[in-house]
């Protein structure tokens, strides 16, 4: 439970940016397949939506950490600013 807990708290704000647009995009393309079979307005098929759009951000968020924010957590030691100390 820890590292589910742990994982949720380290991607949940790319998850939070990434959620809108994967949100927009899944509809865009799959509403004229959801109209055609009339499944549009069934509360299963709500739910699968949002499970989609939930498990599609946390996919993006880690991809994300992947790609970009762990190299450049990486590279933190060296452009942060040293503090003298006397």
């Amino acid at each position: 439970m820890n590292i589910v807990l742990r994982s949720a708290g380290k991607y949940s704000y790319a998850a939070y940016v990434f959620h809108p647009l994967l949100k927009v995009a899944i509809l865009y393309y799959a509403r004229s397949w959801l109209v055609a079979h009339g499944t549009l307005e069934t509360w299963w098929m709500d739910l699968a939506f949002v499970a989609t759009c939930i498990a599609a951000s946390f996919v993006m968020a880690r991809l994300s950490y992947a790609i970009l924010e762990g190299p450049l957590l990486r590279l933190k030691d060296r452009w942060a600013p040293r503090i003298a100390r006397a």
